[in-house]
């Protein structure tokens, strides 16, 4: 089920009055004129977020969130949802202004992953993946078996990206599923989401 996008642009005003987020990406210019995305960007079609989504990890489900930037997805989750903090951890391969409620890995997602301990609900790449800059072999394929790894079973991934082709999916489907058992496999423009058995 989808959620109010209206809604959510009206929480982002109230939570992050310093920024404008009235589109659905901003240059930030607090923060080296990063371009970063609303977090109501991420209720659109395709969506990583959905009203299960926000309802499973209010409910103790657990989410790694990788190439965060600056967290205003997550810090939305736990300001407008009430999502308590422990049930998010961060990772990106610079350390920005990284709100300081949340665990934080400092990692570069092409390369070894660091052990967290645990294994999550949900992993999902915000808008940190651009698909036409990286082929099957030393991208995708890498980022999916090292997510994969670290989910629970029946655990999702989620990719809301940009530039996204359908012969890298295809190719990128075709090896995760020698490799992995996975129950589920999504892709469209722009996004791609697994769920493992």
């Amino acid at each position: 089920m989808s959620i109010d996008i209206n809604h959510m642009k009206e929480l982002e005003r109230q939570i992050f009055q310093e920024i404008n987020m009235h589109c659905d990406f901003f240059v930030d210019k607090n923060h080296d004129n990063w371009t970063t995305f609303a977090p109501h960007h991420y209720a659109r079609d395709p969506a990583i977020l959905t009203e299960q989504f926000v309802n499973n990890i209010k409910n103790g489900a657990n989410l790694l969130s990788v190439g965060c930037g600056r967290a205003y997805l997550e810090q939305f989750l736990v300001r407008a949802y009430n999502i308590d903090s422990h049930n998010i951890v961060i990772a990106d391969n610079l350390e920005h202004n990284i709100p300081k409620l949340f665990e934080f890995h400092k990692f570069d997602m092409y390369n070894s992953w660091p052990d967290f301990k645990k294994k999550f609900d949900y992993i999902i790449f915000p808008e940190s993946i651009v698909f036409d800059k990286i082929g099957p072999e030393e991208g995708m394929t890498h980022l999916l078996i090292e997510a994969s790894q670290r989910l629970l079973p029946q655990g999702e991934i989620r990719i809301k990206g940009y530039g996204i082709a359908d012969e890298i999916v295809k190719e990128t489907a075709q090896k995760l599923n020698e490799k992995l058992d996975i129950n589920q496999l999504y892709f469209g423009k722009d996004y791609l989401a697994l769920k493992k058995n």
